[in-house]
């Protein structure tokens, strides 16, 4: 299996030595190439989940493996793309692209080749000398994903990149989301817990419970893409999701 996370508990301590149980003997599977949404309340330790599989938290107990071999830090092999903005401001948008290919060791011309490559990929070629406050949100957002995608990661975690988009500008990015991964092939990781944008991309989808995060249920959405989220079949995938939502405040603890 590409990615497996074997029986993670996640637990934070605070200062005053409380415990908070973000995740439960949590076990998935992902496969390479798949497009994977993970869809649970806000606070069930979706991203909590992510950052462990990116390597920038370690599981309390339980282990994550990529390809067989335990993650136990950050790598180029897995690349996140946050809620906030993290274009540098003071870079144009060929910059900063640039900026993770040439730490990975290519030459300015190497890395301004496949900056440029991957700028046409989302569309932006004709702003790559502009600055990140002369775009717009959901350009800024193609830009992100451009970055993440030209440092050529095995796996791209997605985590509620779209929260702060509005409707319309949503809607595109969704296409452009599935548009990429189709040409790329990448294995992507999509955190949200927006029931539309979860039946638009994924695969599969994982329904987490509230706190401490469980695996409440796996449904595989069949549907083909483009996919017509007013269909008979997509609203009866929605209310599906629905009462699994609803079900997994119940398994709280």
């Amino acid at each position: 299996m590409f990615l497996e996370v074997q029986n993670v508990t996640k637990i934070f301590r605070s200062s005053e030595k409380k415990s908070i149980v973000a995740i439960k003997d949590l076990s998935l599977q992902v496969s390479k190439g798949e497009l994977l949404c993970i869809l649970g309340p806000i606070g069930c330790g979706k991203s909590t989940l992510l950052n462990m599989i990116a390597g920038f938290e370690k599981p309390t107990s339980g282990r994550i493996l990529l390809e067989g071999r335990e993650i136990e830090g950050p790598g180029p092999d897995r690349v996140m793309v946050f809620q906030e903005e993290t274009l540098f401001p003071w870079m144009t948008i060929l910059d900063n692209i640039m900026f993770g290919l040439r730490l990975k060791g290519l030459s300015d011309e190497e890395s301004r080749r496949e900056a440029q490559r991957h700028l046409s990929l989302v569309g932006l070629e004709k702003f790559s000398a502009f600055r990140p406050h002369e775009l717009s949100g959901g350009m800024k957002r193609k830009a992100e994903l451009a970055r993440a995608l030209a440092i050529d990661p095995k796996i791209l975690l997605m985590d509620e990149p779209l929260s702060s988009i509005d409707a319309i500008s949503r809607a595109g990015l969704l296409r452009e989301i599935l548009r990429v991964w189709e040409r790329s092939g990448k294995t992507i990781i999509y955190v949200t817990h927006n029931i539309d944008e979860a039946l638009y991309l994924a695969d599969r989808i994982i329904v987490l419970t509230a706190r401490p995060a469980r695996v409440k249920s796996e449904i595989q959405v069949d549907e083909p893409r483009p996919r017509d989220l007013l269909s008979n079949a997509m609203i009866a995938l929605k209310r599906n999701l629905l009462k699994e939502l609803a079900q997994s405040h119940v398994l709280a603890e």
